[in-house]
This record gives structure tokens, C-alpha cells and sequence, in this order.
């Protein structure tokens, strides 16, 4: 009787839910974290309406800030100072050691509060953080001050106030050129604080100025001024556009940026079979004729030729036209005009290294079996097309990293600028993409999604594959809704410059992301195909000779590897690739330039509405520089002993489990002894 009783006060504890409560003190000094910014733009005059006479800086400042602070605070905080560019590192008490002399070339605000917060664990603490409000790397440090256990108090180490500064904001420029003839180049410029005044522009190329210009700034106002490079040699070339300082700058880093060019002994052949005129053909002609890089054939293979005199020039292709082209084009109504002696003949052409474009969807239903597998989509019975309609395209993520599609020169702005853009005209033409090739853009139609282009390759060469026309549509897409003023000049620059390197060169690649990477960039190769699974043998040597360790590398894909050196101070590199003991391949050694500005330089205004937004997130507050003695009182609410509350919940405690399944089995086994039922 008496473990049933003892078992059935068990079951009523667990019903009532009790539970025990502990308060003591915390005897454990509350922390308070310092975090200095130790960027680029902490270098940057603290008053920049006096630039030219201040001579303290915004780091001097913030090191000022933190001295008066450690003094002020009493002995019964443990404190820890830390300096962040793109990560924390821990300094000593006297600040005399570990603060960069250039400061890094990006803030990772964000990231360096989350590191903070790993640091910190569950004991009282505070953070201070003095720096500029510029965050040019990673997280958004508003979002992550939400999620803090802490409060952020920030503190301002830069004085607001009118700025005098130049800054070129873009170079404009084709990715190639021709040698022998002029390229243009528009670089566009802000000139904070500076009005009606006129600068020259130059362009320079290892020294020697190539070009130069003259520019009215016109203030904040972004203003253009066009220029042109003449090269006389083919291969990789890079520039700089530079501008000469004026007193009180603020700085001069961005006073120029490089870009880089590629140059070619002869002109890209190009040969464009259409055959009904359209809008299509007549934008496309237009952007092919203007390209000095290219010398483009146009032959209209139409009934109604005759009734149409206005759109000459034209020629008649044959075989010998299609094997001395780079790339042919075809368009509206060509597919179904062309017999199947040309197909064959294309199809030779593609294999052995040529490239072929396919614009509009009319007559993909009537290409030859032979020569159908040459595209690199599979087409749906024609029956099954439905009526044509138009079409909201998207990028796909392939897209996004396609060289196709790439037409902005900043990566991040690619998805922004193929929102929203005008329709094609088609129907459900394309099933999917063959094995190997990249559907770039699809379609929705309905609640159906099917691809519009395709890109893929066939032997040694390229096929791309647009499944519906309008495209011209794409040359009147306004920036102000999410697109980009030159998609259409872009996309059809890029589709033709991609299908005029046979896929074979391009498998046997190793080349940088990009050829001038900002500062604070990170610094990546790609390499590509049939090295893949051998041991990658990639050097980079900085201007002295010294050579430089990857930081990471990582396959991607079955035939893609990435290569990351990190970031890498502003020079000219050199690099040399190859896979296990083969040789160099075309392409795979050169050279590649990061540039003095970066991130840090975008906007060198300082940015305190950032800090306080900061700091009320978190459940701080803001302050500037010289409210030190107020931020002190402010912490000091963190010297006090924390009451610590722990609680016992005695109906879900383990022994109370332990009881009561005990109480049960004696019971049972006593009752088996006793002979009881």
C-alpha cells in the first residue's frame, strides 16, 4: 500500500507542474567589448571642411575616443578592445599595436557584430563601437543589431559637413577592340563640392597618357565626357582614367580607376542569314554594323526579296561564306528557307569550332532530323506549340552566371538589370535543354515554365538558341524600373563574342573572374573542362617576384574549379596555369590588375544615421566623439551585481521518473512473492 501511495504522489506532482526557484548573485564582472574600425575610410580627414589644414584623422580620432573611454571606466569591468575591417582582432589595452597604417580596403560592420556576439555568451555585457558608419562588406549590420543579447552603444568618429571630392563613378567602354582603330571610352564623374570647375581626363596606358579630354563637374551631379583609345597591337591591354587632385580633397584614391581591353589583330566574320525583315533583324543589323570589331555579311533569303529595295545591302551566302565566318546568325524565317545541304554545312561548321545563333522561332519545326542535333534544346511537336503570345521572361540562376548575360560591369547589378524586361513574342516551342547546355531565360507561360534561350556546345563550337523574337524590345529598357540602358547592345555584344570561342579553347581555360578587381575584392579563378580530376598547378606572382599561396580551393560542377586567393593589395599580377604535367594552353598564363579604389571609396561621407539605427535596434544609444563622460554613465548601469534566477522544474526532474517507476516494479514484484494476482 505503501508504493502505491508513493506512485501516486509521483503521477500528482507531474500534474501540478511545481517548480523550485534559486536567485543569486552574479559575482562575474560584466564585460564591455571596444570595437575600433580600422577601414580604408578611417584614414579620411575627421572635419572635412577643412581637409587641407586638419591634421587628424577619423582614426585618431576613434583612438582617442577609446583612450578617454579606458580611462574613465572603473577597474570593475573587464574590457576587451578589438579593431574590425572584414574580421575582429583582438588589441592591447594601450593601442600602441595592430591598427593597419593604410586601413583595410572593406568594412564588415555586420560581421563583425556577429562575431562579437559568438564572443560574448550568456554573461552581462556591453559593446561600444566607434567608427564612421561606412559597412562596405557583408551582412546588414541593421538586421544583425536586432538579433544582438546586448546593447551596441556606437559612437561617430567623423564630423558631417560639405566634402570636396572627385570621384569617377564609371568607365564605359566595349570589352574588345580592334587593333588599328579607335574604341571609345565615357567616363562619368561626381565632383562633390565642386562646381563649374574644369578638369582634364586622362587616359593612360603603363604610364604614357593615350588620350585626353576635358570635363565641367557639376557638383554631385554626375557629368560624362567622352574619350577614345587607339591601340596598335592585339592582346590585353589596360588602361587608367585618371583625374588630377584639387585642393582640399578629401582624397584622391578615387581620383582614377583601370579597365582593361581586349584587343584583336583582325575583325570578327560575321554572317547574318535572314529571312523575312523584322524588328529583330533590323536592331540587330543595326548594332552589328556600328561594332568596328566586326565585319558582318547580311544575306536575305526571301520570297518577297524583290518588293524590298530598301533593305540592301545584301549578298548570297554559300558554303565558302559559312567556313570563312566566326559566327552566322540566323533569323526570322531563315530556318525554314534553308535546304538541307546548308544545315549539313552548318553543322560541319559548328563542330570543327564555329558559332551559330538562332533568333526567332519560326521553322524550328521544319530543321531536318540530320540537323536537329545541333541545337541545344530539345523542340516539342508542333501540334503542341499552342498560339503565339507574349511571353514575362526571366534569368535563371545559370543565366546570372553566364558571360551571355553578364551586362553590367558591376556582378551585382546583372539580376537588377534583367527585371522586368519587355516580353518576347512565341509560344511553347522548346521542351528542355539537351545535357551540357544552360537554359539562360525561360518563360511563363500560364502556370507553365519552358526555356526561351539556350546556350550550349556541339563538338568544338557554340550553338545559342533565342525561341522567340521581339528582343528589339530589349534596347528600350529603362533603368528607372529595375533594367539597364545597354541590355540590348550587351546581349547581343556578349552572345556573339561567346560564340566565336570554340568550346575547345574555352575547356581548356584558367583564367581570373575578372581581369581588374577592385581593391577589397576578392581575387578568383575558374578553371574549366578536361583538366578536371588532374592536380591544378596555378602560380600568381605579385610586381616583385614573390609568389602567392591560394587561399581556398573548390570544385564546382564536374568540370569547374574555383580558386580563391582572398583579397590582394592593389598592383599588377601576373598568373600561369596548367593542369597535371600538360602544357600551357592558350590562355592559361597573363596577367590581371587590382586597382587602387574599392569599396571603401564609393562614398566617403559619413554615414551616423547607420550607427544610431544601429544602437536603437540593439538597445543602446548613439554618441559622438566628444560625449565620451555621457557614454561612460551610460554603461555604467552594467557594474551593478546581476540578480541570477534559476529554476527547477521538479514535476519534469528525472529522479521524480525514477521514483515512480521504482515504486511500481517493487509493488509488482511484491505482490508476486506474496502469491497475489
Amino acid at each position: 500500500m505503501g508504493l502505491r501511495v508513493l506512485a501516486l504522489l509521483c503521477v500528482v506532482l507531474a500534474l501540478l507542474r511545481p517548480v523550485l526557484i534559486l536567485e543569486a548573485d552574479e559575482s562575474t564582472r560584466p564585460r564591455v567589448f571596444l570595437l575600433l574600425d580600422n577601414s580604408g575610410s578611417m584614414k579620411l580627414p575627421y572635419a572635412p571642411s577643412s581637409a587641407s589644414d586638419s591634421g587628424f584623422s577619423r582614426m585618431d580620432v576613434a583612438v582617442g575616443a577609446a583612450r578617454s573611454l579606458l580611462e574613465i571606466l572603473p577597474s570593475k569591468y573587464e574590457t576587451s578592445i578589438f579593431s574590425f575591417t572584414d574580421s575582429l582582432r583582438e588589441l592591447d589595452a594601450a593601442l600602441q599595436e595592430g591598427l593597419s597604417e593604410k586601413g583595410g580596403a572593406r568594412s564588415a560592420l555586420g560581421s563583425a557584430l556577429e562575431e562579437l556576439a559568438s564572443r560574448a555568451g550568456a554573461k552581462p555585457a556591453a559593446a561600444v563601437l566607434i567608427s564612421d558608419g561606412s559597412s562596405s562588406f557583408g551582412p546588414d549590420p541593421s538586421g544583425v543589431a536586432k538579433r544582438l543579447r546586448f546593447p551596441v552603444y556606437t559612437v561617430t568618429a567623423a564630423r558631417e559637413g560639405a566634402l570636396r571630392d572627385i570621384e569617377i563613378t564609371d568607365v564605359l567602354c566595349p570589352a574588345s577592340g580592334y587593333a588599328g582603330t579607335e574604341v571609345p571610352v565615357f567616363v562619368r564623374v561626381k565632383g562633390h563640392g565642386l562646381e563649374n570647375l574644369d578638369t582634364p581626363v586622362n587616359i593612360s596606358e603603363e604610364g604614357t597618357i593615350v588620350s585626353r579630354g576635358l570635363l565641367k563637374l557639376a557638383g554631385s551631379a554626375e557629368t560624362q565626357v567622352s574619350l577614345s583609345v587607339k591601340p596598335r597591337s592585339g592582346g590585353l591591354h589596360f588602361y587608367r582614367v585618371s583625374i588630377p587632385p584639387v585642393g582640399g580633397e578629401i582624397s584622391d584614391v578615387n581620383n582614377a580607376v583601370s579597365f582593361p581591353l581586349r584587343v584583336l589583330s583582325e575583325r570578327l566574320r560575321v554572317l547574318y542569314l535572314q529571312g523575312d525583315l523584322s524588328w529583330d533583324f533590323t536592331f540587330v543589323k543595326r548594332h552589328l554594323e556600328s561594332d568596328p570589331r566586326l565585319e558582318a555579311t547580311f544575306s536575305l533569303i526571301s520570297d518577297r526579296k524583290a518588293a524590298l529595295p530598301a533593305a540592301g545591302p545584301f549578298s548570297t551566302a554559300s558554303s565558302a561564306d559559312i567556313e570563312q565566318s566566326s559566327v552566322v546568325v540566323l533569323g526570322d524565317g531563315a530556318i525554314g528557307r534553308i535546304g538541307v545541304e546548308t544545315w549539313r554545312d552548318l553543322e560541319d561548321f559548328v563542330s570543327s569550332g564555329g558559332g551559330l545563333l538562332i533568333i526567332g522561332a519560326d521553322g524550328l519545326s521544319e530543321i531536318p532530323a540530320v540537323a536537329r542535333n545541333v541545337l541545344p534544346a530539345h523542340v516539342r511537336e508542333h501540334r503542341l506549340w499552342g498560339s503565339k503570345q507574349n511571353l514575362s521572361c526571366e534569368l535563371t540562376f545559370e543565366g546570372l552566371r553566364h558571360a551571355i548575360c553578364d551586362v553590367e560591369r558591376d556582378a551585382s547589378s546583372i539580376a537588377e538589370s534583367w527585371k522586368d524586361v519587355s516580353p518576347l513574342v512565341g509560344s511553347h516551342s522548346l521542351e528542355k535543354a539537351k545535357e551540357g547546355s544552360a537554359i539562360l531565360i525561360e518563360a511563363k507561360g500560364g502556370e507553365e515554365r519552358f526555356p526561351v534561350v539556350v546556350a550550349g556546345s556541339y563538338g568544338r563550337g557554340r550553338v545559342m538558341l533565342v525561341a522567340a523574337s521581339g528582343i528589339w524590345r530589349w534596347g528600350f529598357t529603362l533603368p528607372a524600373v529595375g533594367g539597364s540602358e545597354r541590355l540590348f547592345d550587351r546581349f547581343v555584344s556578349n552572345s556573339i563574342w561567346w560564340l566565336s570561342s570554340s568550346e575547345e579553347e574555352s575547356l581548356r581555360e584558367v583564367r581570373p573572374t575578372s581581369w581588374v578587381f577592385q581593391n577589397g575584392e576578392e581575387v578568383m579563378f575558374v578553371a574549366r573542362g578536361e583538366g578536371h580530376g588532374q592536380r591544378l598547378d596555378l602560380k600568381v606572382t605579385d610586381e616583385t617576384g614573390k609568389l602567392l599561396v591560394p587561399a581556398l580551393t573548390e570544385p564546382s560542377g564536374a568540370d569547374t574549379v574555383k580558386v580563391s586567393f582572398g583579397t590582394l593589395g592593389p598592383g599588377t599580377y601576373d598568373y600561369s596555369a596548367s593542369f597535371g604535367q600538360e602544357e600551357r594552353s592558350p590562355g592559361s598564363e597573363g596577367r590581371f590588375v587590382v586597382d587602387d579604389a574599392g569599396p571603401e571609396y564609393r562614398s566617403l561621407f559619413p554615414d551616423p544615421g547607420l550607427l544610431a539605427y544601429v544602437s536603437e535596434a540593439s538597445g543602446g544609444k548613439f554618441f559622438r566623439a566628444d560625449e565620451v563622460d555621457e557614454l561612460a554613465r551610460e554603461i555604467e548601469t552594467f557594474g551593478e551585481r546581476a540578480a541570477v534566477v534559476r529554476q527547477i522544474r521538479l514535476w519534469n526532474h528525472p529522479l521524480l521518473l525514477a521514483i515512480f517507476a521504482t515504486s511500481i516494479a517493487l509493488e509488482w514484484w511484491l505482490r508476486r512473492r506474496s502469491g497475489l494476482p
